[in-house]
């Protein structure tokens, strides 16, 4: 007994050796060449790694790499598909004995990202991978990897489609995430900037290896009280997949959240109210259908439902039903000259255009309207939208 334990006892003062000398005899900045060299041979592009590469093995495995760039496709519009500010990450080390990886934090410090599809149709996040093609996954073998905490810091993602002249950009991205697997199940939770408009998320995605993925996700417009939620699932990983669950959106003001998107109005009085929507969603990339819709705004309730098809061109089909509307308290909220007061003083209309190249249907029906005092039972109004032209089909009451 007393040999085995100088044996172990040996055997730990040589770890420690190890993991105390190892850093400083063993400079990870002599292989970026050969790094490069391994990149490149993989995916067709280059790898740069223009900062130091740091190692530590106390308390954990740590590695930390400054300035990392991948390149973009010829013709891009920028050089570099990726540009990365720090990366670093520490690991188990016990798991890699039994071949798993475990990674226990992994953090991308202010990220650049930029996908295009050129205008000869090329997609720059389609890899060439060597012996797969570039539509070869991560299985096939590959160790199983679990991500405890994914942080990403101040990331930007641009996305370019030359053909079309378009650039959509996604700003402040930062978020932490946990990682089960290379097939999920994934969460995050972190906030962005798009269009302007500050949005705080959470998602959370079952695994991408099982029929249906489920799907939560939260969304909520800062400065405005409103929040966007769905629950439900998608019939797999694929992007031919159906999107069916709940949503549900609420807020205190909708002439806030018009006017944060760029509508105007944030002084409506006919808008300023609390509001809900609750509906039932089955989405595909080619057409969506919101059912079982029930909403509120200000005291006025309805239901309804919207069905869109998008392959050529949107159309869109709405049937909205309403049980009792005021219009003279809508009216006298509103600050809008009763019937038969002069409204001059109130200026000349803002000019407007319809929008040109959507096709949209109206069916709205009103149990009950008041409008300078009396009663108007079983309104009904049928419009339609036509390449900028608004027909109005029926009007009965």
């Amino acid at each position: 007994m007393k040999t085995f334990g100088y044996i172990v006892l040996g055997i730990l003062v040589l770890l420690i050796a190890v993991v105390v000398i190892v850093p400083f005899v063993f400079d990870l900045n002599d292989y970026k060449d050969e790094i490069s060299t391994a990149v490149k041979e993989a995916t067709g592009r280059e790898l740069a790694i223009d900062g130091d590469i740091d190692l530590s093995l106390l308390p954990v495995p740590t590695i930390k790499v400054n300035g990392v760039r991948f390149a973009n496709l010829d013709g891009a519009a920028t050089a570099d598909m990726v540009r990365i500010g720090v990366i670093e990450a520490s690991v188990a080390i016990a798991p890699l004995f039994s071949g798993n990886i475990e990674v226990g934090s992994l953090t991308f410090v202010e990220p650049i990202i930029e996908l295009e599809v050129l205008a000869d149709g090329r997609a720059n996040w389609q890899l060439a991978i060597a012996g797969g093609g570039a539509e070869q996954s991560g299985g096939g073998g590959a160790p199983p990897v679990r991500i405890d905490s994914l942080v990403v810091e101040n990331a930007t993602v641009v996305f370019r489609d030359s053909a079309q002249g378009t650039v959509e950009r996604i700003e402040k991205l930062t978020f932490e995430a946990a990682v089960g697997s290379v097939n999920g199940p994934f969460s995050a939770e972190g906030s962005l900037v798009a269009r302007g408009l500050p949005l705080a998320f959470a998602v959370d995605v079952g695994g991408l290896d099982r029929r249906p993925v489920s799907l939560r996700l939260s969304l909520a417009l800062s400065g405005t009280g409103a929040t966007l939620g769905f629950n439900g699932a998608a019939s797999s990983a694929s992007a031919d997949a159906e999107l069916t669950g709940k949503l549900t959106i609420a807020g205190d003001s909708l002439a806030r959240v018009i006017a944060a998107v760029g509508g105007g109005g944030a002084d409506n009085p006919l808008l300023a109210h609390k509001f809900s929507l609750k509906a039932s969603v089955a989405a595909s990339a080619a057409a969506a259908g919101i059912n079982d819709i029930t909403f509120e705004l200000g005291g006025v309730q309805g239901t309804g439902a919207v069905s869109v098809l998008l392959a050529e061109g949107p159309q869109i089909d709405a049937a909205i039903a309403l049980n009792h509307v005021d219009l003279d308290q809508l009216l006298a909220a509103s600050g809008t000259a009763a019937p038969g007061e002069d409204s001059a003083a109130a200026g000349p209309a803002e000019p407007f255009a319809l929008p040109q190249g959507i096709f949209a249907t109206l069916d709205l029906r009103v149990n009950a309207v008041v409008f300078n005092q009396a009663v108007v039972r079983q309104v009904q109004l049928v419009a339609a939208l036509d390449q900028g032209v608004l027909t109005l089909q029926q009007a009965s009451a």
